[in-house]
This record gives C-alpha cells, sequence and structure tokens, in this order.
C-alpha cells in the first residue's frame, strides 16, 4: 500500500533493526512466536573441512617413544573357518600418525653417566656367566642445564638408592641403545658405536650352575651308567595339558585322559623320574636309578650374600651317594641322587627363601631379590631382534611359591616337590616368553606315595595285574610346546618316552617326530644349541649396574684406566652428545679442552 507515515504497523511497538532507508526495520512478530528450537545437519560431521580442523587433523598417535614405528603387517599363515571367515594376514601397527616421520613423544636426557667398574661376562666366577657381554657399574651422574651450561656432579653414595636408580632405569631401559667411551684417551680400545642393554638391574649373583648332562657318548660311560640315557630330562616349555596323577600307585587300568591346560607361562623342568606303564610298552620301568634325569654330579652350589641367608650345606659339587642305607626305600634312595640334593636346593631351600625375601615386609626394596635362571651362558637369544633378557638366555622367576605349582611330596618323596620344574615370570604375557618356535611333547614324571603298609621297599616289583609299582603315581604332560630340551642325549630326544625323534634328511634343519611322517610339529633351527645344556640360577643384587653387549676382552684390552668411562644414553639431546669433553671438563674430570661450546641444529 502507498507511504502513510501516520500509519502504525502491527508490532511496531516491538524492537526495531536497522536495515531499510528509512533506517529501522520493525520486528512484526511477537516473542511468543519466536522459534525456540534449532536442528544440526550431521552429514556436516562426515565433510573434511568440519572433520579435519577438529580431529583427524590435529590426531597424533605413536606406538614407542623417541622412534617413529612404520606399518607393520604379520602374516599367521592361512587358515579357513567355514565357508565364509579366513586368516590370512592382519596389520600389527597401521603406522605412527606424525608430522613427516618424526617421533610423536619424546623423552631426552641431559645427563653424562661415569662408570669405574667393569667386569667381563666371564670373567669373575661369583657373577653369572655371560659371554661376549660385561657388567658395567655406575659410580656419578653429570646433569647438564643446557640453557646456562652449568653441571651438577651427583654421586650414587650421597643420593638414596631409589632416587638414582630411577635416572638409570629412565635413561637406559632394556634393549635400547648407549655409546660407551673411555674417558682417558691415551688407552687403547676397540670400542663399538654403540651397545645394547640387556638388564639394568644390578648383579646377578652365581648361585647354582649346571654344565653337562653326559650329552651323547659321556652318558653311557661308567660315570653315568646309572642314570637316564634313554631320553632327556631337561625342557623348557610352555602350556600342554597336565594330567596330575594320571596313574595312581598299584592302578591295573588307565583313566581316559583327563587333566587341565597349563596357561601360556614359561617353564622349565629341570629334572624327571621317566616311567614307563606295563600297559603301554609291554614290560613296564622300574623305579631304580637309571629311571632319573639328568645326573647333577657336574652342578655346584654357590656361597653369596643371599645363599647365607638360608642354606646350612656343603657348598660345591651335589653329591650321588646312592646304595647301602640309601636302597632301603624309593624315597631314601631318590634323596640320595644329585636329582634329590638338586631338587632340595632348588625347589624347598631356593624357591622357599624368595617367596619368604619377596614376602618380608620388614625389607627395603633394595634388600628384596629376583631369582633369574640363564641358559647356555648367554649365548643364545630366545627373542632375535629383541635385546632385552631374553636375548641373553635369561629370564625370572615367579616370586610367588604358590603361582610355582610346587607340590610337595610326602616323607615316601623325602619331602621333595613332586614335581622338579621352576615357573617364570608372567603368564600370557610376551614381554617374558621366547619368540622362537616350539615343538610339541610329551613327558612322563614320577613320584612316590605311601602305601598302606608304609613306604614301598626298593625290592618291590609289579604286581600281577598292576601297570605301574605299588608306592609310585606318574604324571604326564601332554602336547607342551617346547623350546629346547636337553639331557642325555642332547638337542634331540625322544618324544613321548617311546617313539624317537630324529632329524629330517630332507628338511636339514627340521626334526620330525614320527618317523619320516610329514606332520607338524618340527623342529626348527631355533629348538638347537651348540654344546651342552647349560644353566645357571642368580639372585639379583640390586646395583647401579648394567648389563651390556661389551666384549671386555675384544674391546677395552687394556682396562678402563684410572678415570673410567662415560656412558651417553639413546636419547641423549645434541648439544650435551656433541660435546662431552667440554661438560666433562666442566665437571673437573678431565682437563685441557676447549671452551667453545659445539652448536647443533
Amino acid at each position: 500500500m502507498p507511504y502513510n507515515e501516520n500509519y502504525i504497523s502491527p508490532g511496531s511497538l516491538a524492537p526495531t533493526h536497522p536495515g531499510n532507508h528509512f533506517g529501522v526495520i520493525p520486528v512484526t512478530h511477537s516473542f511468543e512466536e519466536r522459534q525456540l528450537t534449532a536442528e544440526f545437519d550431521d552429514a556436516l560431521c562426515d565433510q573434511t573441512p568440519w572433520k579435519n580442523p577438529r580431529y583427524d587433523g590435529s590426531k597424533l598417535t605413536a606406538k614407542k617413544i623417541n622412534t617413529f614405528t612404520s606399518a607393520s603387517v604379520v602374516g599367521v599363515g592361512t587358515a579357513e573357518i567355514g565357508t565364509n571367515f579366513s586368516i590370512g594376514e592382519y596389520v600389527d601397527w597401521p603406522g605412527d600418525i606424525t608430522l613427516q616421520q618424526s617421533p610423536v613423544l619424546q623423552s631426552k636426557s641431559t645427563a653424562l653417566y661415569i662408570s669405574n667398574t667393569l667386569i667381563g661376562g666371564t670373567e669373575n666366577p661369583q657373577f653369572a656367566t655371560i659371554k661376549n657381554h660385561s657388567y658395567l657399574g655406575i659410580q656419578k651422574m653429570l646433569l647438564i642445564n643446557p640453557f646456562d651450561d652449568s653441571v651438577t656432579i651427583i654421586d650414587k653414595t650421597s643420593e638414596p638408592y631409589e632416587e638414582f636408580h630411577r635416572f638409570i632405569t629412565n635413561d637406559f631401559p632394556t634393549g635400547k641403545k648407549c655409546t660407551v667411551k673411555i674417558i682417558d684417551e691415551s688407552i687403547s680400545n676397540n670400542l663399538k658405536l654403540e651397545h645394547r642393554v640387556k638388564m639394568n638391574k644390578g648383579f646377578l649373583l652365581k648361585t647354582f650352575s649346571f654344565t653337562e648332562a653326559g650329552e651323547y657318548s659321556g652318558s653311557q660311560d661308567s660315570t653315568h651308567a646309572n642314570v637316564l640315557v634313554d631320553n632327556n630330562a631337561m625342557y623348557l616349555y610352555k602350556s600342554g595339558s597336565l594330567q596330575d596323577n594320571f596313574i595312581i600307585t598299584g592302578s591295573t587300568t588307565i583313566p581316559a585322559p583327563a587333566g587341565f591346560n597349563q596357561p601360556e607361562q614359561l617353564r622349565f623342568r629341570y629334572g624327571i623320574i621317566e616311567m614307563i606303564p606295563e600297559a603301554l610298552n609291554g614290560f613296564g620301568h622300574k623305579f631304580t636309578t637309571k629311571r632319573i634325569g639328568p645326573l647333577f654330579t657336574s652342578a655346584s652350589i654357590y656361597e653369596n650374600k643371599f645363599t647365607q641367608q638360608y642354606y646350612t650345606g656343603s657348598y660345591g659339587f651335589l653329591r650321588h651317594q646312592v646304595g647301602g642305607i640309601y636302597n632301603e626305600t624309593f624315597g631314601r634312595l631318590l634323596a640320595s641322587t644329585s636329582l634329590g640334593s638338586a631338587s632340595r636346593f632348588i625347589g624347598v631351600d631356593t624357591l622357599g627363601f624368595l617367596k619368604d625375601n619377596n614376602q618380608n615386609t620388614t625389607l627395603t626394596e633394595r634388600e628384596k631379590t629376583e631369582l633369574h635362571v640363564t641358559f647356555f651362558e648367554g649365548n643364545k637369544s630366545f627373542a632375535p631382534n629383541y635385546y632385552d633378557e631374553r636375548s641373553i638366555g635369561t629370564f625370572e622367576v615367579d616370586s610367588n611359591k604358590a603361582q610355582l605349582g610346587i607340590e610337595q611330596g610326602g616323607s615316601c618323596q623325602s619331602n621333595l616337590p613332586t614335581a622338579h620344574e621352576i615357573t617364570f615370570k608372567g603368564p600370557k604375557d610376551e614381554r617374558f616368553l621366547p619368540t622362537i618356535g616350539t615343538f610339541n611333547d610329551n613327558f612322563y614324571n614320577a613320584h612316590l606315595e605311601a602305601l598302606s603298609t608304609g613306604c614301598a621297599p626298593t625290592g618291590s616289583g609289579i604286581d600281577s595285574g598292576a601297570i605301574i609299582q605299588k608306592g609310585v603315581t606318574l604324571d604326564y604332560v601332554e602336547n607342551a610346546n617346547v623350546y629346547v630340551q636337553g639331557g642325555a642325549l642332547g638337542a634331540v630326544g625322544f618324544t613321548n618316552a617311546v617313539s624317537g625323534t630324529f632329524q629330517d634328511a630332507f628338511a636339514g634343519t627340521s626334526l620330525n617326530p614320527n618317523y619320516g611322517v610329514s606332520q607338524q610339529p618340527f623342529m626348527s633351527k631355533h629348538n638347537f644349541y651348540s654344546g651342552s645344556f647349560t644353566y645357571e640360577m642368580s639372585f639379583l643384587d640390586k646395583d647401579h649396574t648394567l648389563i651390556i653387549d661389551l666384549n671386555k676382552k675384544d674391546e677395552l684390552f687394556d682396562g678402563i684406566g684410572e678415570k673410567g668411562l662415560v656412558l651417553i644414553p639413546e636419547n641423549t639431546i645434541d648439544r650435551v652428545k656433541n660435546n662431552i669433553e667440554f661438560y666433562l671438563q666442566k665437571a673437573g674430570i678431565i682437563e685441557n679442552t676447549s671452551n667453545n661450546i659445539q652448536i647443533t641444529t
């Protein structure tokens, strides 16, 4: 309608907004009519202009600290379940999301470490033997302020143990690299550019060592005539179905297999009493020293600060004294053998002390200890391409005796464990398990139980109709996943103690347990080892000490001098790493160096 300056439109008393050529725009609707709801279009969330700045473009992921990890695909072979589900390869890690290939998370060090103690891994008999490695003790730490280049010297004797050691474990984590530099450059050396840290917790005090089981021809001579020579007696394994009391003393029938699956936990069967029921091989084994293995006359018990607390017997070689009064009952016969002595020291005394030590609330963390077993003098890696304790064949024993599954035998077993076995730390934890492949094996183990008339005398045999001697009960482990085995026959034993394993002439490094029948499981090259089956048990003496892959004989043949070594962590910042001498001079450790700092971008 035509413009009328006197016209008052509806809603003209409401607030007005500027904008038309008259200067105001009246609001023509009341407040009550205003729409108070809104609708958001969900499709916007999938559009790049919305999603990238808020989520995708700002998301960073990382698998490891100080490291860029690219994508990795793991092959698990091929398998089909039904008709619609198949397994081939899977993405183990999709790759870090970061700027270019720089680490997402970084933890840098500004510290240098001074060592005045270097002990070769084979030169001191009180420490566990670890070939081509060294124990390296840290005495001081130089904390450097990169902003003003000031240096603070911290000595281990003036700092609480836990606080000082935390620096060491943070800067020298297991598996990481470090650089070792001799301070007195006049001393000849052949140091490698980098070394790997295999352990960072202290010294391994040798407690028990086993050097040989009479492998091959040695098992047949007069020294080893009265021990198990028909099969092996030592197995490093995991899993398997345990059938406890598979055949009970005096049984006339073999029950249907019934047992429970053991967890994915590393175990070491260090001895066996191998007896076969009569119904399985037609004649059966009797309980004699020829069924007990291995022979422990090569084994020794060592005195150290921990064994002094619980062991009251003789140190040195174990005794194997059978005959005479020791042959009155099976139990006394077992106790007189070297396996009986070893089982008492390992399974009763040592594991009992370990449990009590760790549960003692009056001890400090440093006073508590760990028990480790090192196989093959640290010369065999059970985790290729990993550089932790497994790469020197070393594993930590489970400190809780109850979790070890140790079943104590009665008086007829001379109060020895019914199974001569150690269980290691870390059930179902891949960080503590070997990464090499396994092969399947089965083994029997006998233990002794009381009869209504008491302990069975050694002269007793198998009664008519019975399949095992009275007083003898058999346990059975089936389908154990074995990493290595040892004993009288070396790396290759007999499967199930009945049929043999042998080297497949066509496969070369594989072993077939079924005499030419091409079926799994095979032994691979990783299940073999050179020389005898050796192992050492050691208590951890907690200290500021690293075990690194430094061969002292080849790399530091003239020693370390009076000034010692400087250790440079892998994650040290460039300003410190490139000016080692400058900071050593500021700390008063060396003299006559340049006062200029090298700046690295």
